[in-house]
């Protein structure tokens, strides 16, 4: 599921940028950078969100691979709704009600957090307090692995002379 929904999100992505010609160089880096070099990225951050999983979750003896599997599922569902996201932005852009963005941006940023958050719930199963604190956990985590290594991946691509 994961390779068919990030294939067709990262296609996606990649028509929604348009034509290379008519971009201005700084609209065609980071269409380039999203298109292609963004998907390699999302290999190392996988197994990464398993891995902070794992530890979150060492008393529970869960395997790694149970924690891989739950991290491809939601990285699947985030992708898929920033795929739903650009797809109706792109709408509004073009009937010019740039108001909707505006409003369905935060919006998807709260579903994915709730989606997380809820999938976490059901699927260690474990009580609300707990949950939370590793939900928040999780969050700072990654948040600041993601931060890292899109940072460290733009300086590569822009050293590779995109």
């Amino acid at each position: 599921m994961y390779i068919f929904v990030s294939v067709v999100f990262f296609l996606v992505l990649s028509l929604l940028g348009g034509s290379h010609e008519a971009m201005p160089d700084e609209d065609r880096f980071w269409n380039d950078f999203f298109g292609s070099f963004l998907p390699k990225v999302f290999f190392v951050l996988l197994p990464m969100f398993a891995l902070i999983l794992f530890g979150l979750y060492a008393r529970r003896k869960i395997s790694y691979v149970k924690h891989f599997v739950f991290s491809l599922h939601f990285h699947a569902f985030l992708f898929i709704l920033i795929l739903v996201y650009l797809l109706i932005s792109e709408v509004f852009e073009k009937l010019e009600l740039i108001i909707v963005n505006q409003i369905l941006s935060p919006l998807i940023g709260l579903s994915f957090l709730g989606y997380l958050f809820i999938a976490m719930k059901r699927t260690y199963d474990q009580n609300w307090g707990k949950t939370l604190l590793k939900f928040f956990l999780l969050c700072l985590a990654y948040g600041g692995i993601l931060f890292i290594v899109i940072s460290f991946s733009l300086l590569i691509f822009q050293s590779q002379g995109n």
